[in-house]
């Protein structure tokens, strides 16, 4: 996947939820992982990958600190670059 399909793929995720996840905690209730982990069940994804992408999801919107809706490309490439 490059930059712009995660890009792509990030924001569809979280379109039109404008909520900043503090916490760990609050984020398994928020609106947008419920949407994005619905949408990998239907999709067909295993349960361990669901964890995984669910997990990644949560660590990339800690690092950016960034309201959902407010999500560029160049925060998908500033993430993928501090991964490196």
């Amino acid at each position: 996947m490059n930059v712009q399909d995660l890009y792509v793929y990030l924001k569809s995720s979280y379109r039109n939820n404008n909520v900043f996840i503090a916490s760990p905690a609050c984020r398994c209730m928020d609106p947008s992982f419920i949407k994005l982990e619905t949408e990998l069940k239907l999709r067909g994804f295993t349960p361990a990958t669901i964890r995984s992408y669910m997990a990644q999801n949560r660590q990339f919107l800690s690092f950016i600190k960034k309201l959902s809706s407010e999500i560029t490309e160049e925060d998908v490439r500033i993430y993928l670059g501090h991964l490196i």
